[in-house]
């Protein structure tokens, strides 16, 4: 599931951390960039909302998906990706067959089901990292550089572990969250 220059990639759950960086890295791949977000307002910034985030990472469009759903408002264009950060089965069984091209790929984050299968229509992948010293190292470039941007949603000491979990676990944070472990 590459993005390539001129690939059409839609993301699912774009304001999060791992779908705020696949914007501006599809972006700096010069794809065509369009997501999902709502207009919730950011944890740490009342004036700006989820939407006006990612459009400031260069989202081409914005679905808010609170109002409208991505593959009614996408259907038959063609998607060559979309990068599911959500996990709902419906995205893949039902929806992405109307977005994506034939043979386009659905690559998840948060879907580990066994049961999901690529069809002749959908590849589906499940992207799982595995440590890769010249991919991190070409990330970190990239953030030097100041073309990866990494937003911090929260922070936690390492005694709050727990509660930085639930942040996660609610799909509700924008960015990163960090936890600090004390010397």
């Amino acid at each position: 599931g590459d993005a390539k220059e001129g690939s059409k990639v839609l993301i699912l759950g774009a304001a999060g951390g791992v779908g705020c960086l696949a914007i501006q890295m599809a972006k700096k791949a010069k794809c065509h960039v369009a997501v999902t977000a709502s207009t919730s307002k950011m944890p740490n910034d009342s004036s700006m909302t989820k939407i006006d985030f990612v459009k400031s990472l260069g989202a081409d469009v914005v679905i808010d998906y609170q109002k409208e759903n991505w593959a009614t408002v996408l259907a038959g264009q063609e998607y060559d990706m979309i990068y599911d950060c959500v996990g709902a089965m419906e995205d893949l069984t039902e929806h992405a067959p109307k977005v994506l091209k034939k043979g386009g790929a659905f690559v998840s984050i948060a879907n580990f089901d066994p049961s999901s299968k690529s069809t002749d229509d959908v590849r589906f992948c499940v992207f799982f990292i595995k440590s890769n010293s010249e991919e991190l190292q070409s990330l970190v470039t990239m953030v030097k550089d100041g073309d990866l941007t990494v937003p911090i949603d929260s922070e936690y000491k390492f005694s709050e572990v727990k509660e930085a979990l639930k942040r996660s676990i609610g799909g509700r944070s924008v960015g990163k969250i960090l936890i600090k472990i004390d010397h």
